[in-house]
């Protein structure tokens, strides 16, 4: 699924305040790919679980069991979903089966606590949201450097919105790339870069094609902001 869905994808789809406070969008050219290391996976070393960092903003999310898993399937966000099932539904099907606050059925080879709440057994189940499957296309990962990954995902007009994984000692950051007009962050640093119609009637659009020099000395290092911040736990034995 692509990193899209997500909630934290209103800004990685390009939306910047201007000084003036008038606002922008901005994709990538698939031009771009070809200058870049394309890869099928991170590094192995960085597989495991990443738990999200504590912090007064987060306290509704960690409390929702969320998690960021790295492994060879790719990257993904895992936290817990709420479900239910009618008690009607546990009679008469042998698949499942209620004993002492546990459903069987729903997960194969195990069970999961649940509570009845007048005729319907709630519980809470594993849901994954990739923010790259990989070997899925059109999603693409490319490796900057020997800890950072870019996430380019597909959009529906033909071009590339992006966000970058930073591993650094045990913690894993997402990251925005967050551009200006003008300054130090500002689009003018880019040379192969058009804007386009059609888009929205509210915003001016941009397509970008950075160089490799242009990646390397302007975009990584100056325009990416940590939109969350997630610590490695303990392999389990």
């Amino acid at each position: 699924m692509k990193y899209a869905v997500l909630v934290f994808v209103m800004i990685v789809f390009g939306l910047n305040s201007k000084a003036q406070g008038e606002v922008f969008s901005f994709y990538f050219n698939q031009k771009t790919f070809t200058q870049l290391k394309d890869v099928a996976e991170v590094d192995k070393k960085y597989f495991g679980k990443y738990e999200l960092s504590e912090g007064p903003q987060n306290e509704i999310r960690k409390s929702a069991g969320e998690y960021l898993l790295v492994d060879q399937s790719g990257i993904y966000i895992e936290k817990n979903r709420i479900s239910h099932i009618s008690r009607e539904e546990v009679r008469e099907n042998s698949k499942y089966r209620v004993k002492k606050g546990w459903l069987f059925g729903v997960l194969e080879n195990d069970s999961i606590p649940c509570a009845l709440d007048g005729e319907e057994y709630y519980f809470l189940v594993p849901a994954k949201t990739y923010l790259y499957e990989s070997g899925v296309p059109p999603t693409n990962l490319i490796q900057f450097s020997n800890q950072q990954y870019g996430i380019f995902n597909f959009e529906d007009n033909g071009y590339y919105s992006l966000i970058v994984i930073d591993f650094n000692s045990g913690s894993l950051k997402i990251k925005d790339v967050v551009f200006t007009i003008e300054g130090s962050s500002g689009l003018s640093n880019i040379k192969q870069l058009k804007k386009v119609s059609g888009e929205s009637d509210d915003f001016d659009t941009f397509i970008l094609n950075p160089t490799k020099e242009e990646w390397d000395k302007f975009i990584i290092p100056k325009c990416l902001k940590v939109y969350d911040s997630y610590k490695k736990l303990a392999q389990e034995d």
